[in-house]
């Protein structure tokens, strides 16, 4: 009666097992963390490359096909007749050449002030020497063209003054702004580019294939300053981009 009694209460005593609940996570395993994708920065000297330099020098590019057909206009233009030919030429060197190679320029320009091709703000040595050459040569590629821009818009001002005896409308402008459009006319007649040309080569009468010779050398020269800028970037750009595979 007494251990009846007793296995009675014992079995009261002791809590019947809670439910299985089939969706409870309390005795899972916590589940391993998934590794992060696209987590990793790229790399500054690639971003440099993909975002500034390489369109940089694809834009000087531009400029130097540009240059070489104002080049080849130069060379008609002093060897063909009198006539309308020659005010197309000088027209679209004006309107067209120099206004895409500024507007190229000018992009260029914002291409390599890019913040990415600041040195300050590399850690890696390598990659410090490399960024500061970058930046440096494409500078020097910079001087290039605007070099060629300011040599095109030279000769086509005095040749502009050579046949219509008046300056353009920019060269207007610009003396309204300083005020000179007000100073008495200079005396003498205005040097034709041929006359310059006999002066600075040293060579009397050059007439009009010898003069288109003269200009054609000296723009060649010009051209050539670019391409060797433009090939000196590029070396470094290949350097660079050895850091880079996937450039």
């Amino acid at each position: 009666m007494f251990l009846a009694l007793l296995t009675t209460l014992l079995a009261a005593a002791v809590p019947s097992p809670e439910p299985t609940n089939p969706f409870t996570l309390t005795n899972t395993p916590a589940p391993v963390p998934l590794t992060v994708i696209g987590g990793t920065r790229s790399r500054q000297l690639c971003t440099a490359l993909r975002r500034s330099v390489l369109p940089a020098v694809d834009v000087a590019r531009k400029n130097d096909v540009q240059f070489g057909g104002a080049r080849n206009y130069w060379f008609k233009y002093y060897t063909q007749n009198e006539g309308l030919g020659k005010d197309f030429i000088l027209f679209k060197l004006d309107q067209t050449t120099l206004v895409s190679m500024q507007k190229n320029l000018d992009q260029y320009d914002k291409l390599i002030d890019d913040p990415a091709l600041v040195a300050r703000g590399y850690q890696n040595p390598d990659d410090v020497k490399l960024v500061s050459e970058l930046k440096a040569r494409a500078k020097v590629l910079h001087a290039a063209q605007d070099l060629e821009i300011q040599i095109l818009s030279g000769l086509l001002e005095t040749e502009r003054m050579n046949r219509y005896r008046k300056p353009s409308e920019t060269e207007q402008s610009m003396k309204v702004a300083l005020g000179t459009d007000q100073l008495p006319a200079a005396s003498g007649d205005e040097k034709t580019i041929e006359q310059y040309y006999d002066y600075f080569h040293g060579v009397a009468g050059l007439g009009s294939l010898g003069t288109a010779k003269a200009i054609d050398r000296d723009l060649g020269v010009l051209q050539d300053i670019h391409q060797k800028s433009a090939n000196t970037l590029q070396q470094t750009v290949a350097d660079a981009q050895k850091k880079c595979p996937s450039l």
